[in-house]
């Protein structure tokens, strides 16, 4: 699991935790338990979680099948129920993309529907001076 490279204490945060939702159709069993070992992790390395803003453009419909929601309800209201650290990441590939309307309403549509609680971000910034000064 990538996230024990937190161990190290050089990441800030760990990117797009729930990207491999990208390839499920429906939250079966594997997905849980990727789920569950991904929330273990972050709370065993006292990883922080970002939500990726720019997935929620990414069409669901795709060879012929129809995606889950990319960031992932499912994960996302699993993370919610935890003391994890989040934080959200725009990884916006356009300056269109940038404050965008669209993008802002499903943003804050995702983050009501799961509950997501975010960390205040100078906070996460300066434990992380901390941590590496110290490496």
């Amino acid at each position: 699991m990538s996230i024990s490279l937190n161990k190290s204490g050089l990441f800030l945060y760990i990117a797009h935790p729930d990207l491999f939702f990208l390839a499920a159709e429906e939250v079966t069993p594997f997905f849980k338990q990727l789920t569950k070992e991904v929330i273990d992790a972050a709370i065993k390395y006292d990883a922080v979680l970002e939500v990726n803003i720019h997935g929620l453009l990414r069409d669901r419909n795709r060879d012929g099948k129809i995606y889950l929601d990319y960031p992932c309800e499912y994960f996302w209201k699993e993370v919610a129920k935890t003391n994890i650290k989040v934080v959200h990441g725009g990884d916006f590939h356009h300056p269109s993309e940038i404050g965008n309307k669209k993008i802002t309403d499903m943003f804050d549509g995702l983050v009501n529907k799961c509950q997501i609680k975010f960390s205040n971000i100078e906070e996460i910034y300066s434990d992380y001076s901390k941590r590496i000064k110290n490496i």
